[in-house]
C-alpha cells in the first residue's frame, strides 16, 4: 500500500501533513493501517495507532544529528 496524502499546507515553516497506510515499525504486528500528522520536527499519530506507535512515533528528537563513526 503507498502512502496518502490527505491535507498538506504549501509555504515554508506552515508545512501540516497528514498521512494515511503508514506501516509501525515498533513490534513485530507491523500494523499498516496508522494515519501520522506531521509539523516542523514533530509527528502525532492520529488513528489506529498502540501505546508502542505513539510512543515511537511521537518521541523528541530535536538533538538527533546525522552521525559518521561518532561524528557529525
Amino acid at each position: 500500500m503507498t502512502d496518502t496524502v490527505i491535507s498538506a499546507s504549501s509555504g515554508p515553516g506552515n508545512g501540516s501533513n497528514i498521512v494515511e497506510g503508514v506501516a509501525c515499525p515498533f513490534c513485530g504486528l507491523v500494523c499498516d493501517d496508522l494515519a501520522l500528522g506531521g509539523e516542523g520536527k514533530s509527528l502525532k499519530v492520529l488513528k489506529n495507532g498502540c501505546a508502542k506507535a505513539i510512543a515511537g512515533f511521537e518521541r523528541d528528537v530535536s538533538g538527533a544529528e546525522p552521525m559518521i563513526a561518532g561524528k557529525p
